[in-house]
């Protein structure tokens, strides 16, 4: 469990890359589940920046993973609660029928405008992207050239 302050940007792109790169270098489902979430774990932590996680900070948040949600609960597994015929634990149940109206899903991003300020995060990091080993020696015609401004 992470009880710093965290920065959500970016997390499911850092799970999805963590969990890939772990399948397609031959681990089960369930180890990829894993890396994708230390990998998500790392780059929460990074305040104000599209964060990113090295090989040495996966290993060394991995090392020592929590997961215990609500230790009170854990200290006598008996009191666990799962998913039936899954090992998934059900930490906060329903406290009703849950009457779902609209979901939304996280394709990139990009297509989100529910995140206030993700774009002034993204912007210069896509301007370097595309700009590569120019970006530093760009003028400012050039930067503000492969900057779009949004609608």
């Amino acid at each position: 469990m992470i009880i710093s302050k965290v920065d959500t940007v970016g997390a499911g792109d850092s799970y999805l890359a963590g969990a890939a790169a772990t399948l397609a270098a031959g681990y089960s489902m369930e180890t990829a589940a894993e890396i994708g979430s230390y990998v998500a774990g790392v780059t929460v932590q990074k305040l104000y920046t599209t964060g990113t996680a090295s090989p040495s900070e996966i290993l060394s948040i991995g090392r020592d993973p929590d997961h215990i949600y609500k230790p009170e609960l854990a200290e006598d597994i008996r009191q666990a609660r799962y998913v039936k015929e899954t090992e998934i634990e059900v930490i906060r149940g329903w406290t009703k029928n849950p009457s779902v109206k609209h979901a939304i899903f996280d394709h990139d991003g990009t297509i989100s405008t529910l995140r206030e300020g993700w774009e002034l995060i993204m912007a210069p990091m896509m301007i370097k992207a595309i700009l590569g080993d120019k970006f530093h020696e760009a003028d400012e015609a050039l930067y503000h050239k492969n900057r779009v401004e949004g609608p």
